[in-house]
């Protein structure tokens, strides 16, 4: 007897496991996808296109680095781009307002006021449309992939979206090693430039004479990590504004 309940518990237990995993754990993953803004592999995006309030943008991954295509063609900031797919991706659909509205322009969606595409790697693409925020609440409403459902999503991604230039391209200004500088000259108000000039692994003021500061360790090491920070901050840095005329130039 005990071992025939046994059978009958281990029949029942393998049942019950049987209807979670095919029945509902696709259910759970369909709800788990509908409740994602874009239901893509972040991986897989090879291209984006963005139309929004502050202008058209092109996005290209080439040979593994995100480009940007147009309006101009430059080197793209990975992190920015990393970020705006990841917003997609991981974007909430709250709740839907509407199945087949009547009338798009209740909700800013007719025309979109920010359009992005993302173009997967196996030729697909995949849409999310952006009209107006909400009355209350900090949230947005959206269409994706055609659909004529009205969601709701967060404002965040909304704002998101409305990308320009500067805040996708690349900003840093120049890209080096620092171990490969061999010489810096710097250009001011001053009527002669300063030249610092590597001499082995030492650093000398370059002029007549050249000063190296040979016998005077003190001063040669000091030289040499003054030079080092510079040539680490200037590969470092990034671009903020374009001035017309600059009042410091560094080579």
């Amino acid at each position: 007897m005990r071992f025939r309940n046994t059978i009958i518990l281990a029949l029942i237990v393998a049942a019950l496991g049987a209807y979670v995993y095919w029945v509902e754990r696709p259910k759970m993953e369909a709800e788990e996808k509908a409740t994602k803004l874009l239901d893509v592999d972040r991986n897989a995006v090879t291209k984006i296109h963005i139309e929004s309030p502050k202008g058209t943008l092109d996005l290209e991954k080439v040979d593994g680095k995100w480009k940007l295509t147009a309006p101009l063609s430059t080197n793209a900031d990975a992190v920015t781009v990393d970020n705006l797919i990841r917003a997609l991706a991981d974007g909430e659909v709250k709740k839907t307002v509407e199945e087949n509205p009547s009338d798009l322009k209740l909700y800013g969606l007719d025309p979109p006021e920010t359009t992005v595409v993302l173009t997967l790697a196996d030729g697909k693409t995949a849409k999310v449309e952006l009209g107006k925020k909400t009355p209350i609440g900090f949230s947005a409403y959206a269409q994706r992939n055609d659909e004529p459902a009205v969601l709701l999503t967060t404002e965040t991604v909304r704002i998101g979206m409305q990308k320009e230039v500067s805040d996708v391209r690349d900003k840093t200004v120049l890209e080096f090693a620092d171990a490969d500088v061999q010489e810096i000259t710097i250009t001011g108000p001053e009527p002669e430039p300063i030249v610092l000039r590597k001499q082995g692994a030492e650093w000398m003021l370059a002029g007549e004479p050249e000063r190296n500061f040979e016998g005077n360790e003190a001063l040669s090491k000091a030289l040499s990590r003054i030079v080092q920070n510079l040539a680490s901050q200037v590969s470092m840095a990034t671009m903020r504004n374009v001035v017309a005329q600059p009042t410091l130039s560094i080579r």
